[in-house]
């Protein structure tokens, strides 16, 4: 019996655009001091005043997408490997209606994996083992 929920919850922050952005500061047309992510402003030069500046804003949109994707891959494994561990536990894991049961427990359960695995244990009863 699945009594464990909260390890087929994806714990990892997800990925922000905020923490790929790089700001950088001009002054005169050159480069006086850059900030990555919420990290701490890095001054180029000697000069430590931004109030004049010109300030630009890039997103390495290709890192953030590819940490938003490998983040999706981890909460798309958790939940494969819950519906997994559910079948498994209700005895049908092999039976040609498992998937049919996980959906409509999905769409029936109020939320969370709990729910799901609740509505679960009532619907397999009408399903022929």
């Amino acid at each position: 019996m699945l009594t464990d929920f909260t390890k087929y919850r994806n714990t990892d922050p997800s990925p922000e655009s905020k923490d790929y952005k790089t700001v950088y500061y001009y002054s005169k047309g050159a480069l006086i001091a850059k900030q990555i992510g919420a990290g701490p402003i890095e001054y180029l030069t000697d000069t430590k005043d931004l109030t004049h500046t010109i300030v630009e804003t890039a997103i390495d949109k290709d890192s953030w997408r590819e940490a938003r994707r490998a983040h999706n891959q981890k909460s798309n494994e958790l939940r494969e490997q819950f519906k997994f561990d559910l079948l498994e536990d209700l005895g049908v894991l092999h039976h040609p209606k498992a998937d049919l049961l996980y959906s409509l427990a999905k769409e029936f359960a109020d939320g969370g994996f709990e729910s799901i695995y609740e509505t679960a244990w009532y619907l397999v009863e009408l399903m022929e083992i």
